[in-house]
């Protein structure tokens, strides 16, 4: 069975976000998935720190985000779906803050930079 991960980036958690979201999880389930929904405002998380621990190949997996916060559990999952749903409003033409701090913390470990070093 397919893992689909679905996060809710709005801030109001039963508005038209979340609504579009439940929509396209019910969809998911009559595919033959099965689906967890997670509403990013209810995490207490921040932004990439820069720390580059996911850039330090001494690390047991160096792809991975090591900041420890209500993230972590949350990526993890991400680790583990086969697909994520993000859902948010456009704030001035951008998904909200807490979308766009999720995808640079799930996304810049994947990133190389091969001349920075973690010590």
């Amino acid at each position: 069975m397919k893992k689909i991960l679905i996060l809710n980036g709005g801030p109001r958690m039963h508005n038209n976000t979340a609504k579009l979201l439940a929509s396209a999880g019910e969809g998911a389930v009559s595919a033959g998935a099965s689906t967890e929904t997670i509403d990013l405002y209810k995490l207490n998380f921040t932004d990439c720190r820069s720390c580059l621990a996911c850039k330090n190949k001494k690390m047991a997996v160096p792809w991975k985000c090591y900041w420890r916060d209500c993230l972590t559990e949350t990526l993890q999952k991400v680790y583990e779906a086969d697909a994520i749903i993000i859902g948010s409003p456009i704030f001035f033409g951008e998904p909200t803050g807490v979308v766009r701090s999720f995808m640079v913390r799930s996304t810049f470990p994947a990133l190389s930079y091969d001349d920075y070093q973690s010590t």
